[in-house]
């Protein structure tokens, strides 16, 4: 289903959703049982203010974050620091399909489930399945990791869980269906915003570092065979992922600039390029690698998630737009050069000092946020256009990555 149209039906379903949700809940309690309403509305205080009497309630935990593998991966912090705190505790977590091989691997996790997107009719049968699914799980604790998207909200209050926490962000009329709402942040780092969950629920410390993904014996050697299939030992491995997914084209710096970097570096500083990708990248890295004169690697498609983590890890720096693979790249504790303009790093970028970020902080900078769905109609992104390759070399020279 395209993500467009999904942001659509988020939004003009799911608004109405959720106001519709929290009114009957309203009404039912003051309407048919005054007397509970009020105990409802205590026990919301009570639990809001009174958050560590939690730790000894906890057995089943429900995290929920669909989009974004790139999400996931910074709201690792926000995962241990859960585990620390509960670590008796089942810990189940609700993704997207494609994001399952991420987590399969991630030993803070007991239980992973997920939801296919496929066709509107098909979708939301799922997700109604799914509800009840959940609901019968009976959860005692749901955190929502979703920044704006309600389905999200709708599906962590059909579940019934007895504590549910979740982002108050503005505009979104999502807050008022969560037991403990917590206020989206949007002037941090989304690591520390994910650790605010972590915080609300009563966890005293929430260290945002990242830490490296974990991947399996297979996922090492079906990358070291790839690596050594192109890659002389002489030559320094370089990645590029040219893309940004299909949320936000503007995100992308020009793939002629790319092409033209990955040239220069190939040429001049014995370096072996390899463009990552998902299968839907493959048309664009043959397009940018077209316009290339040295040779490149078009491994669009070839990696699963774990293994393009093990493959960034061998990399001596990788180039990335604002997406996904930026973030493993960051866990992995690769040198990046990363390219921002619709959105803005004081919330995605890179952690850590041996990163090389590139934003301009135009007056029409960022455009897209948490607050309009990530969503930007920009059709000329001189943010990223006027980002020169000039003073990416000079950058790379200054910080001797190459």
């Amino acid at each position: 289903m395209d993500m467009q149209l999904i942001k659509y039906i988020d939004k003009y379903v799911g608004v109405p959703a959720c106001i519709a949700l929290y009114a009957a809940d309203s009404l039912s309690r003051a309407v048919g049982n005054p007397v509970r309403g009020g105990e409802w509305e205590k026990r919301k205080r009570r639990i809001y203010k009174e958050r560590r009497l939690l730790k000894k309630q906890i057995k089943g935990i429900l995290i929920i974050k669909f989009w974004g593998f790139g999400n996931i991966i910074l709201a690792q912090p926000m995962l241990r620091a859960v585990r620390q705190a509960f670590p008796n505790a089942e810990i189940s977590f609700l993704t997207l399909e494609s994001n399952r091989n991420l987590l399969e691997t991630n030993s803070y996790v007991d239980e992973i489930l997920t939801l296919r997107v496929k066709g509107l009719r098909e979708t939301a049968s799922e997700l109604m399945q799914l509800a009840g699914r959940l609901r019968r799980k009976r959860f005692d604790l749901i955190l929502d990791l979703e920044q704006f998207a309600r389905a999200a909200t709708i599906i962590a209050y059909l579940s019934k869980a007895k504590v549910s926490i979740g982002f108050d962000t503005e505009g979104q009329f999502r807050g008022m269906l969560y037991t403990i709402p917590v206020k989206y942040n949007n002037e941090q780092h989304m690591s520390r915003t994910f650790c605010d969950i972590a915080l609300a629920c009563g966890i005293d410390k929430c260290d945002h570092a990242l830490e490296k993904i974990a991947y399996t014996p297979n996922d090492k050697g079906f990358v070291e065979r790839f690596i050594s299939k192109y890659t002389a030992k002489d030559k320094k491995l370089v990645g590029m992922h040219i893309s940004s997914g299909d949320n936000a084209p503007a995100r992308r710096w020009p793939k002629e600039k790319f092409a033209r970097l990955a040239d220069i570096l190939s040429r001049r500083h014995n370096c072996l390029v390899v463009f990552t990708g998902s299968p839907s990248d493959n048309a664009l890295v043959k397009d940018c690698m077209r316009l290339m004169k040295e040779q490149a690697v078009n491994a669009a498609g070839c990696f699963s998630l774990r293994q393009l983590a093990a493959f960034i890890e061998h990399c001596k720096i990788f180039f990335s737009n604002d997406t996904g693979p930026l973030h493993m790249a960051s866990a992995m504790n690769t040198p990046t050069v990363c390219f921002f303009g619709p959105n803005t790093p004081i919330l995605y970028g890179p952690l850590a000092d041996k990163h090389i970020v590139f934003y301009k902080n135009l007056a029409c900078s960022p455009c897209m946020t948490n607050y309009n769905l990530k969503t930007t109609t920009c059709k000329n992104p001189k943010c990223m256009r006027r980002i020169t390759i000039k003073e990416v070399l000079a950058a790379l020279k200054e910080q001797t990555f190459i």
